[in-house]
């Protein structure tokens, strides 16, 4: 896929995204907040993502990988 049909995509998945966007379904009842689990985001892009064949792929930048990123996955510039 080219440069800018990869754009062409990601506007497409904004596009639908903007409609509902992704509901704050939970609460933070201690500091009174409410927010988007990591789950209810990827559960509302996934479909999104494969409907017009995007994917994401974790990159990181410097040899040190936060440690929610298993190292198989990560681009390793060194």
């Amino acid at each position: 896929m080219s440069a800018p049909q990869v754009y062409k995509a990601v506007t497409a998945v904004a596009a639908e995204l903007s409609g509902a966007g992704i509901p704050k379904r939970h609460r933070n009842e201690r500091d009174d907040y409410r927010y988007r689990s990591i789950d209810d985001v990827l559960n509302r892009l996934s479909p999104l993502l494969a409907k017009h064949k995007l994917c994401v792929l974790p990159r990181c930048s410097s040899g040190n990988a936060p440690t929610a990123l298993a190292r198989p996955t990560c681009c390793w510039s060194g």
